[in-house]
């Protein structure tokens, strides 16, 4: 008989920043204008190792984010399969990525 699957939800961790970002590009490939603005060239190696650079930075500096990832426990063993962010904005976000981040951070 197949073992069933098992999700679960956890937090992310910063050891699974590199892997959890990698859905990224695997999730939206290049249709989200957002993803593509936001995390230049996400499907290249070193857009991955950039992106996943921000994203770290992102975690651990947003103490209004939240930051979750589903678990497959599928034969044993555990893949992170999903994510989700979610952010309590108490005052508008800044309208360009160069006033966030600063310049140099998205090149």
């Amino acid at each position: 008989m197949p073992q069933s699957e098992n999700i679960q939800i956890a937090a992310i961790e910063d050891p699974d920043v590199s892997e959890t970002f990698q859905l990224i590009p695997k999730s939206f490939g290049q249709d989200a204008p957002f993803m593509n603005a936001y995390y230049l060239n996400h499907e290249t190696p070193e857009g991955l190792a950039q992106g996943a650079k921000r994203f770290l930075a992102w975690k651990q500096s947003s103490a209004q984010s939240t930051f979750l990832k589903a678990v497959s426990t599928l034969d044993g063993g555990e893949k992170i399969i999903g994510m989700a962010i979610w952010t309590y904005m108490n005052k508008q976000p800044p309208q360009n990525l160069e006033e966030a981040e600063g310049k140099d951070e998205i090149q």
